[in-house]
């Protein structure tokens, strides 16, 4: 079985779904998800704050949103949740200094652990040890890693075999793929 990893935005990852250019997708499937689509959940994921090497939160075994308003930030622009944590900033009057943008992950964690500013992350990112990964609280954030497939049409046995297993190892019950 071949895999190939790729990333993109929602639109180009459904695009490439839809027209099988690839077999399965794992995301964040928000709604609306086409109706050609099978969402299956895996797992939840909390979003975790992660501070640069010193940084005067990193004591702390929580960080609550209000404590980050002002504080230097990197922008993750890939990030699914992006609009979801920019909408929740705004409504709970938190200002973020964006110091850098970027959509390259290991660029946002090398920022952060050269100490430029914190960043938003899911809990099962990879992040360089220099960094603190805390909880976000007040209000917490989490997203739903799921895994798409088309309905149209009959995903091939490797894939088949690949959504069984990923689900099984969450400890998901085995739908027919």
């Amino acid at each position: 079985m071949e895999v190939e990893l790729q990333v993109g935005t929602r639109d180009k990852v459904l695009r490439q779904l839809e027209e099988a250019e690839v077999d399965l997708v794992i995301t964040h499937a928000v709604a609306p998800t086409p109706d050609w689509c099978v969402v299956t959940p895996v797992y939840e994921e909390r979003y975790l704050v992660v501070l640069p090497p010193g940084h005067r939160l990193a004591a702390q075994d929580t960080v609550r949103l209000a404590e980050l308003s002002d504080e230097p930030y990197i922008d993750r622009l890939s990030c699914e949740m992006r609009e979801q944590v920019g909408a929740l900033c705004t409504s709970r009057k938190v200002e973020l200094y964006a110091s850098y943008r970027t959509e390259r992950e290991e660029w946002v964690q090398s920022l952060v652990a050269a100490g430029v500013g914190f960043a938003f992350m899911p809990e099962h990112s990879l992040m360089p040890g220099a960094t603190t990964a805390r909880p976000l609280v007040e209000p917490s954030l989490q997203r739903t890693v799921s895994l798409l497939r088309s309905g149209d049409r009959t995903a091939p046995p490797a894939a088949k075999l690949f959504w069984r297993t990923l689900l099984e190892s969450a400890g998901r019950p085995r739908p027919g793929a």
